[in-house]
């Protein structure tokens, strides 16, 4: 029921998501678990499943959190100190991180074969959840750069170059992966969407 209430009311996917669709995937009446090899969509990310479940985008997400968390020992908080001692900024990376370990479970399921990847909200959950964890991200990476994101660094940011990057690697590539992140949550089916595709899919949806 959580599932149906957040997709109704267009509140982001959580956990609890994750959850209702396990347990859903359990039930006596689905099909056993079954090894699922990629198809040609999943590895080109040409089909529909491809585009909204066919990588694995646990380990990005993982490796940006620690990209953040090991960034903010060196950046100054907003009341002095760094913001890895800072206690909101640890309550929003904290959140994040708790999000980003729910959505890798998430994945490991699917890639272990269990029925969860048989769910007809799989594709719409993975998406969403996806998506918008990288848009957080994003937003995380530029309050720990701050104003040093700023400066547009064509040069520097071409592959191979050598040109000088003015601050570290973590501010160059912040300012760049926020604007990037914004068409996540539009492209293979915007997020609104695929609520509407995951209320679907509930046998109760449609009564009154």
């Amino acid at each position: 029921m959580p599932s149906l209430v957040a997709a109704r009311r267009r509140l982001p996917p959580t956990a609890a998501s994750v959850r209702t669709i396990v347990c859903r995937s359990r039930s006596a009446s689905d099909p056993p678990a079954t090894s699922v090899a990629p198809s040609s969509g999943e590895r080109g990310g040409g089909s529909e499943t491809g585009e909204r479940g066919g990588s694995a985008q646990g380990p990005f997400l993982r490796r940006r959190v620690r990209l953040i968390r090991d960034a903010s020992t060196t950046a100054s908080a907003p009341n002095g100190g760094v913001l890895a001692d800072d206690s909101v900024f640890q309550r929003d990376l904290g959140e994040v991180e708790a999000d980003v370990a729910s959505y890798e479970y998430f994945e490991k399921l699917a890639i272990s074969g269990h029925p969860v990847a048989d769910d007809p909200a799989f594709p719409s959950v993975k998406k969403t959840m996806g998506t918008e964890l990288t848009q957080k991200l994003s937003v995380l990476m530029t309050r720990v750069a701050g104003l040093e994101s700023l400066p547009l660094q064509h040069e520097a940011l071409t592959v191979g170059s050598s040109h000088p990057a003015l601050g570290d690697e973590h501010d160059l590539i912040a300012m760049p992966f926020y604007l990037n992140s914004r068409a996540t949550t539009i492209y293979a089916g915007t997020n609104e969407v695929q609520r509407d595709l995951i209320a679907r899919s509930l046998p109760f949806a449609g009564r009154s």
